[in-house]
């Protein structure tokens, strides 16, 4: 037996030759009782003559020895895997740190394969496919965004992420944010920053703290009446305008463009 079990197809291509193995080894015993030498023999059959020789002296056809015979590392742990796959988990990385932790040595890539030839044992079938997560600043943005300005896509794919009890609680602290910078909401700062430091999301956490280091920063932009917003515009401006002109004006010019549109 494999090591692993064959895919379906594999299994018939094996079963194949198989046939075709068999069909040779009677058709060397019938040419040799026919009184045909070993040479050809060999020549005939399309095998070489040492394993004429093998066949002659044998009365039933030997077991094909190619492939990998004998128990496996992870023969021990397929009870379990057969367990974990009929309950419906067909992690591949999850199940195999699962049989690490029971003593299992060999590889990913080991677990993976055998994953893949008995998967199917499932008796759950086939699950739908799930949907694509987009990019990490589009998934940002899909958990700011207003449920009402969301595409019926977009809308269905936020209700699959809520099913995660994580991404939930870390999209309900987003929208209690945007909530408290939109409305200057001074006081909910400290309450909502204990939130964000107590959150399983690690991202969350560490966010919170960097807030925290600037919390006096954060503090005065939700109760002070100025920002620092319009000297940002200009610096953006002057990127702009030295970043058109690389390559292709002097200091004297770019002093020109910097004047004109200041005017």
């Amino acid at each position: 037996m494999p090591r692993y079990g064959r895919h379906p197809q594999r299994q018939q291509e094996h079963l194949a030759r198989q046939a075709a193995r068999t069909k040779r080894y009677q058709e060397v015993q019938t040419r040799y009782a026919q009184g045909h030498s070993i040479r050809q023999i060999a020549q005939a059959c399309g095998v070489s003559r040492h394993t004429v020789r093998h066949w002659l002296r044998t009365a039933t056809l030997p077991p094909d020895q190619r492939g990998y015979r004998g128990p496996g590392k992870i023969d021990r742990y397929i009870p379990y895997l057969q367990t974990r796959l009929a309950a419906g988990c067909t992690n591949q990385s999850r199940l195999w740190r699962e049989i690490r932790e029971q003593g299992f040595t060999g590889t990913r890539s080991l677990v993976a394969k055998w994953i893949q030839a008995h998967g199917h044992a499932s008796p759950r079938g086939l699950q739908p496919p799930a949907p694509t997560l987009p990019a990490a600043r589009e998934l940002a943005w899909l958990l700011v965004q207003d449920a009402d300005k969301r595409t019926a896509a977009a809308q269905d794919l936020v209700e699959w992420l809520q099913q995660h009890a994580e991404l939930a609680h870390v999209q309900e602290l987003v929208q209690q944010g945007r909530a408290m910078i939109r409305q200057c909401q001074a006081d909910a700062l400290v309450p909502w920053l204990e939130a964000c430091r107590a959150s399983p999301s690690a991202e969350v956490r560490n966010f919170a703290d960097g807030l925290q280091q600037e919390r006096a920063a954060v503090h005065a932009a939700l109760t002070l009446p100025w920002s620092t917003g319009p000297v940002e515009g200009h610096i953006n401006r002057l990127k702009l305008i030295k970043r058109s002109g690389y390559g292709r004006m002097k200091f004297d010019l770019l002093r020109q463009r910097v004047l004109y549109d200041a005017a």
